[in-house]
């Protein structure tokens, strides 16, 4: 316990220097609403927000809860507890290591030691600085954990399969059931737990239960197959009912990215083997898509590679079966982020808990083998792990510095969208606003399908402009608004463009130019996909409208963006302005409309309702108030001379 005690100080130090971090493109989304967390109600409240899956990931969430204080101003609390977390994850690594070494057919020797050696190379590997220091993948921390939790409990019941199969099968049946439920509540890929104990089932002591083998067989059918099944069953009505629909938010097509996917795991292998802090980076948003067997080459390699994997897998997972399940392991723990859903194609922490079985897997294969080999497990592992340390070290260093690990990004992935915006914005920050606008710039000539980088190279260059400039570099985008990349980055681009109307930071710009934009946006298949999106270019052009005084083509554009996402903020936005235009009976129909609607996803039933009923209260005052001045003025006499 010393020693183990003495690894998780060394990688709790050797993270410590990013704590510096700092927060990153996807943690605003989800961070944000933080910052309205002042009670138990508003927490309750954030903890339901959750839109970054169908479950919500409410436990995640409830976790933030525990950090709001710190939002936005201390992001180190949140390095802070994700670190925590991640030692948390290597501590149930031991113990599962340790569980399966006892379970195996032939036991192993110096078991504490292999579950050292699995747990340690584990914590210390490089790989887990994008899943822990970018503070949202707390969520893939928290599936992670009560994934290990749950084969924990498995293990641990199944431990008396053959003294109490009864009890044991209970206790191995809860352990899935709660491990899984409260995966899930964290991530959806907390689904997979019954994968991972399905490939340990491929390495176990195989009870001989007499008269009750038959339940054992019935029970893994139950549990272990069957979820699996519904799982491919789901993802398959999911995506192939209507794949064409699905993937119109991306730049890539189904059959795309499953040749893609075949590429992407093997570079995760490549990383997992030999990790280098250059190649460690949260930007995949540049890797290359293959459009074809062989455009790259290395597509065909690749698929013709896992097919020999998976035919080897076939023929010899009896002779050799710690290599079947590191296999079944690894790539069924990508078996809904890397197949046939529309994610974006290449994040390195989805490897957070597909990586646990083939270190374990392998640690314990070299323990098994020390008799036959002179192969010593203790210097491999670390020799192995003093390296892995290194690479930890100085990827943990790059991080410490945000402005130089942003400059790093972008130099080494020249055409990633996401590391020009982050580089970009370093420099802006730190006053170095021409050279932040010249990143843009450039970066929108190489990457010319990104509405985002279309629309920021306009608004950050547009203070030397001409309106007849503005005019030419609209049109010149146009064709990148209506069938490039969609991004929320572009959206934002928009509402900053909207803020520098009739300022000296763009002269030239007019609201006709910025409609232009909306509406090739509108035109672009990949955003009408989804409402969400559309409803935020339907309030960017209701905001133009009114602006200009337009009070019916703001109305239109504000109801349409309402029937799209029907959020709490547009219906009290929407009933006062039919008021402002003394239109009062309409307001107060508005109201009793939405009052009659289920409350948007996030929202409690009961603050929709507290909220719109106040704001029915005050405009029902207003206009009562309203009337009753009209009566005062009718009824008094005129007191001015004649």
């Amino acid at each position: 316990m010393a020693v183990l005690s003495a690894v998780l100080a060394v990688v709790f130090s050797v993270h410590q220097p990013a704590f510096t971090a700092g927060y990153y493109y996807d943690d605003e989304h989800t961070l944000s609403g933080l910052g309205h967390v002042t009670n138990l109600g508003s927490a309750l409240e954030y903890i339901q927000s959750g839109d970054t899956g169908p479950a919500g990931r409410p436990l995640s969430l409830a976790s933030f809860v525990v950090n709001a204080p710190s939002w936005p101003n201390a992001p180190e609390d949140f390095h802070y507890t994700n670190t925590l977390i991640h030692l948390i994850n290597g501590l149930l690594l031991f113990w599962l290591a340790w569980l399966v070494g006892r379970q195996l057919p032939k036991p192993v020797d110096k078991l504490e030691w292999v579950a050292l050696a699995a747990c340690g190379l584990w914590l210390v590997h490089p790989l887990w600085i994008t899943t822990v220091h970018l503070p949202v993948q707390r969520m893939t921390e928290l599936a992670a954990l009560f994934s290990l939790a749950g084969l924990v409990g498995y293990l641990k019941a199944r431990a008396y399969l053959a003294r109490r199969p009864r009890a044991a099968l209970a206790g191995m049946s809860a352990s899935l059931l709660l491990g899984g439920v409260l995966a899930v509540l964290s991530k959806e890929n907390g689904a997979l737990l019954p994968v991972y104990a399905l490939a340990l089932e491929w390495v176990l002591i195989q009870p001989a239960l007499g008269r009750l083998d038959r339940a054992w067989r019935y029970w893994k059918a139950l549990f272990l197959y069957l979820p699996i099944l519904l799982i491919v069953a789901y993802l398959s009505k999911l995506v192939l009912g209507d794949p064409e629909s699905l993937y119109a938010v991306r730049d890539f097509t189904l059959s795309e990215r499953l040749l893609t996917q075949a590429r992407v795991l093997w570079s995760y292998v490549q990383l997992l083997v030999l990790p280098r802090t250059s190649a460690i980076s949260i930007f995949g948003d540049d890797y290359p898509i293959s459009t074809g067997w062989t455009e790259p080459m290395t597509t065909l390699v690749a698929v013709a590679s896992w097919l020999g994997v998976i035919v080897a897998v076939a023929i010899w997972h009896k002779k050799y079966p710690l290599f079947a399940a590191a296999v079944l392991w690894f790539l069924g723990g990508h078996l809904l982020e890397s197949t046939i859903v529309p994610l974006e194609l290449y994040f390195e922490h989805r490897n957070y808990l597909p990586a646990v079985g083939p270190i374990l897997f392998l640690v314990v294969g070299l323990a098994a083998m020390q008799h036959r080999t002179k192969i010593n497990l203790a210097y491999v592992a670390g020799v192995y792990g003093a390296l892995l340390l290194w690479v930890l070290s100085q990827t943990a260093s790059t991080w410490a510095n945000p402005f130089i690990g942003a400059k790093l990004a972008y130099d080494q992935h020249p055409l990633s969208a996401r590391a020009a915006q982050s580089h970009a914005r370093m420099l802006y920050h730190a006053g170095e606003r021409e050279q932040s606008i010249q990143v843009i710039q450039d970066a929108h000539q190489r990457i010319p399908r990104d509405t985002a980088l279309a629309l920021q190279a306009l608004g950050l260059g547009c203070a030397k402009l001409d309106a007849a400039q503005v005019d030419d570099f609209v049109a010149t985008i146009d064709s990148t608004l209506k069938y490039g990349s969609r991004t929320t980055a572009s959206i934002d681009a928009i509402h900053q463009m909207i803020l520098g109307l009739g300022t000296t930071d763009c002269p030239g710009l007019t609201p006709a130019h910025i409609h232009k934009v909306l509406d090739a946006l509108m035109s672009n298949k990949r955003y009408r996909a989804s409402n969400q999106y559309m409803a935020s270019l339907h309030e960017l052009k209701a905001r133009l409208h009114l602006r200009a005084g337009d009070f019916n083509h703001t109305m239109v554009h504000y109801e349409q963006a309402f029937e799209l996402d029907p959020r709490l903020d547009l219906a009290l936005l929407i009933p006062p302005l039919f008021l402002s235009a003394e239109l009062p009976d309409l307001a107060l129909q508005r109201i009793d409309r939405y009052l009659g609607m289920p409350p948007y996803k996030g929202i409690s039933p009961k603050r929709w309702r507290q909220e719109l009923n106040r704001l029915r209260s005050t405009i029902k005052n207003t206009i009562n108030a309203q009337a009753s001045y009209k009566a005062q003025v009718l009824t008094t006499p005129d007191q001015r001379p004649h």
